[in-house]
């Protein structure tokens, strides 16, 4: 009589991709993974980026109004932020975060292909945030002289060229494409190491490069500390990008050899989104003194200003009806909207070389 084999070994939604090490056990049906704080994590950072996003359209389109060609590049980079979270989303419920040995050969080419299209995501989207802040720099420090544009371009020219090439080579990381997620079709792949450890040392030293290049403009500016400490604030939030950045570069030296590299991608994913997100949140705020600069019609600075003058407006007039008397020192609106045209108009019209007619755009 022949042995009967157990239908359950055939099955590929039950079959781990690989037997489990020494000491642990095949989990398939219900195992550990960090899919609900992965969720939590891309749900959170794309809403505050939105927000940040909505709000800087909302600057530029109605305060300022006109969008400008890095407000349509900030818009480029939501919409590819939104797809890639949407992929990685949807990635996690293909499988990412599970060991191979929780991992059914049923789900092993579906994990391989939504890993495949994220990464092809990330190139473009860096790119599109990183080019939104350069070609603002190029609007704000336009007066400045050639070399600071010479900067700028070479800035813009260097991210272009490198994640242009960088997208291509994670499209033909393998010939045939489709060995990228299919191990077992015949073909050739190249390193795997060296594209991530590429894209992570040159996204830390482009972050510092961006995130510097503005201090020495801001800091020869003739006024006062205070002003100084505001513009370089704005400039320095780019600090939490580049620290994104190394802290996603040291993730992946520790763990680009692992065998195990569903599991430990799925971390790695916690550092791509922050980088991204937070990368978008700062190259809003580049807009955001203007939202709330009380001075631009509109905006958030201008409706609490109107909320506290009627505030101040009925103190005054209940003073006057219970036989007080009220003196309001402060300039009426009208007088300090023409005392502001006036002072710009001196700006523009002076010979002082540091005039802050480049800044001021940033800030109004």
């Amino acid at each position: 009589m022949e042995p009967t084999m157990d239908p359950t070994m055939m099955d590929p939604t039950k079959i781990p991709v690989f037997p489990p090490p020494p000491g642990m056990m095949s989990n398939v049906g219900n195992p550990h993974t960090y899919r609900k704080e992965s969720v939590a994590t891309h749900v959170i950072l794309l809403s505050f980026a939105t927000l940040a996003v909505i709000v800087r359209l909302y600057t530029r389109g109605w305060i300022k109004g006109r969008l400008q060609a890095d407000d349509y590049f900030i818009i480029f980079a939501w919409a590819l932020s939104a797809n890639f979270s949407g992929w990685w989303i949807a990635a996690l419920y293909k499988g990412v975060g599970r060991h191979l040995w929780d991992l059914p050969l049923s789900m092993f080419l579906d994990i391989g292909k939504h890993q495949f299209i994220v990464q092809l995501l990330y190139q473009p989207t860096t790119l599109a945030i990183k080019l939104s802040v350069l070609i603002c720099y190029h609007n704000i420090f336009s007066q400045r002289g050639p070399a600071s544009q010479i900067s700028i371009w070479f800035g813009i020219f260097a991210c272009s060229v490198f994640y242009i090439v960088l997208f291509f080579c994670s499209l033909f990381y393998c010939e045939p494409i489709a060995k990228a997620y299919n191990p077992a079709l015949p073909g050739k792949c190249m390193s795997f190491t060296a594209l991530p450890w590429a894209s992570g040392v040159f996204n830390v030293v482009s972050d510092l490069y961006i995130m510097i290049f503005p201090i020495p403009f801001v800091w020869t500016l003739r006024v006062k500390m205070a002003r100084k400490l505001r513009l370089l604030a704005v400039f320095g939030l780019g600090i939490f990008t580049v620290v994104a950045s190394i802290m996603r570069l040291v993730w992946v030296a520790q763990h680009i050899n692992d065998f195990d590299q569903s599991f430990a991608y799925v971390k790695t994913g916690y550092w791509i989104i922050i980088e991204l997100d937070i990368g978008l949140i700062c190259a809003c705020a580049l807009v955001f003194p203007a939202f709330f600069d009380s001075e631009n019609r509109g905006s958030l600075g201008s409706l609490i200003k109107k909320l506290r003058s009627a505030s101040q407006s009925k103190s005054s007039l209940g003073s006057i009806k219970s036989g007080g008397s009220s003196i309001n020192k402060s300039n009426p609106p009208i007088e300090k909207r023409q005392e502001f045209v006036v002072l710009e108009e001196r700006s523009r019209t002076s010979d002082d070389p540091e005039r802050l007619a480049d800044v001021g755009r940033l800030l109004r």
